[in-house]
C-alpha cells in the first residue's frame, strides 16, 4: 500500500502563501503534525527563513529550525504535534531534485526515523505538491499527496 501525506487545508494554504510571497526565490521549512496509519498527517507548517535563498537553492539553517521546532512543540496543547519532515518550494514546475532526495535520505538515516519531504512546484496552473518519505534504512518512496477540504482529483 502506498502511503500518503495528508495536509490540513490550512497548512496547504499557508504553504501556497509562503511560496507566492517568496517568488522568485525558494523558501522552505518544517512539516509538523503526527503519524497516522496511512502516513504523515501535516497540521501545521513553519517557515525557516534563508536570507541567501535563490531561484534554485534553499538551505534550512539547522539551529533556527531547531529553535522553531522546540517553540512550536512547547506551545502545542494537544500533545501530538511533532516533527514530520521538511518542505520547500521550486519556483519552476519541477518536483524533488536528486539533491533533495539525497538530503532527505541523509536526514532520515542520521535521525533514525522517517522524514517526509514536500516540494511545492510552481506551474502555469499554480502550485503542485510532490511528496516522498525516507526511512531510517535510507529507502525512499513517493507518497500520494492529499489535501483535506479540497477535491484532490482536480
Amino acid at each position: 500500500m502506498t502511503k500518503k501525506l495528508t495536509l490540513a487545508g490550512a497548512a496547504w494554504r499557508a504553504l501556497q502563501v509562503a511560496g507566492a510571497q517568496s517568488l522568485p526565490r525558494e523558501i522552505g521549512g518544517l512539516l509538523l503534525g503526527h503519524y497516522a496509519e496511512a502516513g504523515p498527517h501535516v497540521t501545521e507548517i513553519r517557515v525557516v527563513p534563508d536570507p541567501r535563498a535563490t531561484r534554485i537553492r534553499y538551505r534550512r539553517d539547522a539551529m533556527t529550525a531547531e529553535r522553531i521546532l522546540d517553540s512550536s512543540v512547547r506551545a502545542d496543547d494537544t500533545g501530538v504535534l511533532g516533527y514530520l519532515g521538511e518542505w520547500h518550494t521550486h519556483p519552476l514546475p519541477f518536483g524533488p531534485s536528486a539533491t533533495d532526495v539525497l538530503a532527505t535520505r541523509r536526514l532520515a538515516i542520521a535521525g533514525g526515523h522517517d522524514i517526509a519531504l514536500l516540494v511545492l512546484a510552481k506551474g502555469a496552473r499554480g502550485w503542485t505538491g510532490h511528496a516522498l518519505n525516507a526511512d531510517s534504512a535510507g529507502n525512499v518512496e513517493e507518497l500520494t499527496l492529499t489535501v483535506e477540504g479540497i477535491d484532490n482529483d482536480e
